[in-house]
């Protein structure tokens, strides 16, 4: 299940931009991180207004598209691992967890793809290129996973799945597909790229989503945060159903007789990677600026003197380490022993979506 930080960055265009005279006048994250007095703005914003602060408005439009689609592709991408990889394809249960830490590995980048979005300006944006750029390659690789045949399924009798191999018998061992496994490596790689560019994506609308947060009036303050946090977990819901209900026939280890397949799933992915790209350049709103003043380890190490900023640091460190450890045969747990369809796992993510969606939107 995807888990979504909309507030675990602190941008760098908080940061005012100081003229040369005064450069070396400003020596602490505190003095620098907010660029307006609350007490100034009469409605107790912490920046001034500058275009609309609905997330729904034509010129926010581009951050409920990129949530969409980060829940779609995002969501697909993890749930098909266990239907397609561990079902379909039966690779083993060591490259089905490396294929989990693969997937997931990107997200770990996104203090550093923050930081890159924040102090290394594209033609004068930070924002609205990154987001092309990671859409572009979301797009790209799931193209190709559209494209590419998956071929044949590791068990190209159904029924065999539930006897061992050892107590087949030399006509049955004969109907495997035992190349299956090895088609299994490219679609890791490119699952982890795709992944790597909603990261990519997801830093840059990161910055535009504060900015704007920043600018609501403090009555409202949090709604635009609030909002594209249910956009993202309602697209989290569908794409949970599409691998549930989609994946779901003897080949994938469910029991439906049918299947949307996985190249009609990829296709769906890459259609939203594509119409993000142009919101992401015509519905965000930013300012061209120049680089930023400070270097981005140097405006790391600032903001690491705040005692909030380093305990949420910790906070979130510790919680990855810990919410991750699994075991490596989780995959042949659920398939083998508990007999868990993608059905069951879909309806799973469904049900922690829509509980999270209510604690969200209360």
């Amino acid at each position: 299940m995807a888990q979504s930080h909309l507030t675990d960055r602190v941008s760098v265009e908080s940061i005012p931009k100081p003229k040369t005279s005064d450069a070396l006048s400003h020596q602490s994250y505190a003095e620098l991180k907010s660029p307006v007095d609350p007490a100034l703005l009469e409605n107790g914003s912490l920046r001034p207004a500058n275009g609309s602060v609905s997330a729904y408005s034509w010129e926010n439009l581009g951050m409920i598209t990129h949530i969409a689609a980060v829940g779609i592709v995002y969501g697909t991408v993890s749930g098909v691992i266990y239907s397609v990889l561990n079902n379909y394809l039966h690779m083993s249960t060591t490259l089905v967890a490396t294929a989990t830490a693969l997937v997931t590995f990107p997200r770990a980048l996104r203090l550093f793809t923050g930081m890159l979005t924040d102090t290394c300006p594209i033609f004068g944006y930070r924002r609205r290129p990154y987001m092309i750029i990671g859409w572009s390659l979301s797009f790209i690789s799931c193209l190709l996973m559209a494209a590419l045949p998956l071929g044949e399924p590791y068990y190209t009798d159904a029924s065999l799945s539930d006897i061992a191999t050892v107590d087949m018998t030399p006509e049955q061992l004969a109907t495997l597909n035992t190349d299956a496994p090895n088609r299994g490596i490219k679609l890791i790689i490119l699952m982890m790229v795709a992944n790597f560019g909603t990261v990519m994506a997801y830093s840059g609308f990161n910055g535009a989503l504060m900015d704007v947060s920043q600018r609501e009036p403090e009555a409202t303050r949090g709604s635009v945060i609030a909002d594209v946090n249910i956009v993202h977990y309602v697209f989290t819901i569908f794409s949970s159903f599409m691998t549930g209900i989609g994946l779901n026939s003897e080949d994938y280890g469910g029991t439906f007789s049918w299947t949307m397949g996985f190249s009609a799933i990829m296709w769906i992915c890459a259609a939203a990677s594509l119409l993000t790209i142009p919101f992401s350049w015509c519905c965000i709103q930013e300012v061209k600026g120049e680089r930023a003043q400070m270097s981005g380890f140097k405006f790391l190490y600032n903001i690491f003197q705040e005692r909030v900023i380093y305990r949420y640091a910790a906070y979130r460190f510790f919680y990855n380490v810990c919410s991750q450890i699994t075991v490596t045969a989780s995959s042949v747990i659920q398939s083998d022993w508990a007999n868990v369809e993608p059905l069951n796992s879909g309806i799973a993510s469904m049900l922690t979506a829509i509980l999270t969606m209510g604690g969200v939107s209360v």
